[in-house]
């Protein structure tokens, strides 16, 4: 379902005209002009409207007469409530007494009868024919219904809730070509997620580190289905963004297996403690008993030809008998090291900066840059992505035994990078310039092994929902 929200005017919704240029356009984006500019709010289903076009309006009218001349002959129906709601959906035998598609018309204007839509049943009328209750009632279901501020992008945030939602399906993250994992992917879709490439020096620039509302990352509480994640064990120890910050890693988890994920954009202490003060990113693992898929994904930065990538997903589902499933996910991510960063210049005076080598000693109080400065390999700086491998595996599985469900979802990970450290130069106490004669960079090899499983049985016992579980979650 989409929900454009607008401001409503109740003026709007009686005999004042207003000025529309809504031009012939599909019926998706023409609704949403046109809800627009009568500052109403509207409801309708995409996949529904989707093949359809919306007629021309221009000139001044009220939003009824105009929401006629918008959709006739066009196979589309709408109803305007009371409220100012706007309500479309598909015109499928659907005539009333004036017969018209349930619209009364006249040669010039007509005016546009509408019922008020408040309930699964009425909402049915305007459903495609064979439609049963079910399907009206899961149109209508507010877990469904999605918010859009503007008429521009898609809708992603659930309507019925104080504080802002953002859900992100599976389907909406892999349209984002991320080559880090998912959040790399989360950075272009929440606003107030701040993803730096590097959070700052040391391990520091190997931790996805994100923060919410420029909080620190473990002010932040992650969630998978629902339960706390565990938190890296690599501490950001770094002078720059998100120092002394030891967060949750959301790159362990491998991106074949979310189904959704839903990012609360705001604090949440009150009910999840002392680290939802910034919010609340909660992922939910696919639970799909049947089916699957395979994807792969390779390519490079175009500019310099380097940070060559690689990204494999696998995703399966199986039945568990007759009230259970089990589905199973890996991945397989390769990035190779990219660099952005621009050759040290060359020191032209003696004494100036950036030198790699001591100033030459002329031997008559005068002294000269080394001629070494400008044989030597300059691009010593380190800004871009640095090489690693990543393999993740995920399984999700429940059976339910009628009164009680048993569950259980685990995740590994093991994930290899090598991290280059400040560069060592010739004339650094900490460089044997017997063995780097020419400075150095420190190389070294972080192996990362991430592993957390989560069991536990729900239900409901004398009109009360249970549910108990256990977890064990570690990072090494």
């Amino acid at each position: 379902m989409s929900v454009q929200a607008a401001h409503a005017s109740e003026a709007h919704t009686t005999e004042v005209e207003v000025s529309f240029k809504v031009d012939r356009q599909r019926a998706s984006e023409g609704i949403l002009e046109f809800a627009e500019q009568a500052q109403v709010s509207v409801l309708f289903e995409r996949k529904l409207v989707g093949p359809h076009y919306t007629n021309e309006v221009r000139g001044d009218y009220s939003v009824e007469d105009a929401l006629l001349v918008l959709l006739t002959e066009t196979g589309l129906k709408g109803r305007l409530t009371e409220t100012g709601t706007l309500i479309i959906g598909r015109c499928e035998n659907c005539v009333d007494v004036e017969g018209n598609n349930g619209m009364k018309t006249n040669n010039k204007r007509g005016t546009l009868r509408a019922a008020l839509l408040t309930s699964a049943a009425a909402f049915a009328s305007i459903l495609p024919s064979g439609a049963s209750a079910q399907d009206a009632a899961a149109a209508t279901s507010t877990e469904d219904i999605l918010i859009v501020t503007g008429v521009r992008g898609e809708p992603r945030s659930v309507i019925d809730s104080p504080i802002p939602i953002d859900v992100f399906s599976s389907e909406m993250l892999e349209r984002i070509p991320g080559t880090g994992g998912l959040f790399e992917q989360l950075r272009y879709n929440v606003p107030s997620l701040n993803l730096p490439q590097r959070a700052g020096g040391g391990t520091a620039t190997f931790i996805a580190s994100a923060g919410l509302r420029a909080l620190n990352p473990d002010q932040t509480l992650v969630l998978v289905n629902g339960k706390r994640r565990h938190k890296t064990s690599l501490i950001n120890t770094s002078t720059g963004l998100f120092s002394g910050s030891a967060g949750v890693d959301l790159n362990m988890i491998p991106n074949s297996a979310i189904d959704r994920v839903e990012v609360l954009r705001d604090g949440a202490a009150a009910q999840y403690g002392s680290d939802a003060i910034a919010g609340v990113v909660n992922i939910i693992l696919k639970e799909a008993p049947e089916g699957g898929f395979l994807t792969a994904t390779r390519g490079q930065n175009f500019d310099r030809n380097d940070g060559e990538f690689f990204n494999f997903g696998a995703n399966g589902g199986f039945a568990l008998g007759d009230n259970g499933f089990v589905n199973v996910s890996f991945d397989y991510r390769q990035n190779e090291g990219s660099e952005r960063a621009s050759p040290v210049p060359i020191p032209t005076e003696p004494g100036a900066s950036f030198r790699f080598f001591p100033d030459v000693d002329n031997m008559d109080g005068t002294f000269s840059v080394d001629p070494r400065e400008a044989l030597v390999n300059r691009t010593v700086r380190n800004f871009g992505e640095y090489p690693s491998e990543r393999y993740s595996f995920a399984i999700n599985a429940a059976y339910d035994f009628g009164d009680v469900e048993a569950y259980s979802f685990a995740t590994y990970t093991d994930r290899s990078s090598t991290l280059f450290f400040t560069f060592r130069r010739p004339r650094d106490g900490r460089n044997n310039g017997e063995i780097f004669p020419n400075g150095f960079i420190p190389e070294e090899e972080i192996r990362e092994d991430d592993f957390e499983v989560v069991a536990g049985l729900r239900g409901t016992t004398a009109g009360f929902d249970w549910d108990l579980s256990g977890g064990y979650g570690r990072n090494i």
